[in-house]
């Protein structure tokens, strides 16, 4: 029986801005989980904290990690790898908590596959206007940058039938959408 088969795995999914990392944040106060670390090859970010954050690892040791058959799912995400390894998945499983994995949509396709028990969520704005600006408002490298998330973030869009309920995070309400994604993820846990 492969690792997992018989935890209780939660996806959170969402596209940039759209507030995933806050909705994981937020969602500490209505319960315990343990989050499953990614890793990175991308640049750490201002604010960011290793094994907190990411794992965050060069290229050359991430395309290691592939060809040593590492890593449970991985993609590349806008020119740099992003991947969750069976070394983080199996200490995550090994704690008495869910496990809860923060993916893009095709990430969530591949755990779906995987452990089609898992709980897939997607986080969605209502606005796309909102969602365009909040991506516009992270970009620190430039307009080329944004286009390249932005071109990203309309492809995610057509995803959203992936998941197995898809919450709105509407502007300004942050801790509602929390409350509600701890009710459905209670639920879930008692099914």
């Amino acid at each position: 029986m492969k690792k997992g088969a018989n935890k209780k795995i939660i996806i959170i999914s969402g596209p940039s801005g759209s507030g995933q990392d806050t909705l994981i944040q937020e969602l500490r106060a209505f319960m315990r989980f343990t989050k499953v670390i990614t890793t990175t090859s991308r640049t750490q970010r201002e604010g960011e904290r290793q094994s907190r954050d990411y794992f965050f690892v060069t290229q050359q040791a991430f395309e290691k990690a592939l060809a040593d058959g590492a890593l449970l799912e991985w993609k590349k995400v806008y020119g740099e790898y992003k991947g969750i390894t069976h070394k983080a998945f199996n200490r995550a499983v090994k704690e008495r908590y869910p496990v809860l994995l923060k993916l893009d949509w095709r990430g969530t396709q591949t755990i779906k596959q995987l452990f089609p028990n898992a709980l897939a969520v997607g986080i969605r704005l209502p606005k796309i206007s909102i969602l365009k600006r909040r991506i516009a408002r992270r970009q620190k490298d430039g307009q080329h940058i944004f286009e390249r998330r932005w071109k990203g973030t309309q492809e995610w869009l057509k995803h959203y039938d992936i998941y197995d309920v898809v919450i709105d995070n509407e502007e300004g309400k942050v801790r509602q959408t929390s409350r509600k994604l701890a009710s459905l993820i209670k639920h879930y846990l008692e099914s």
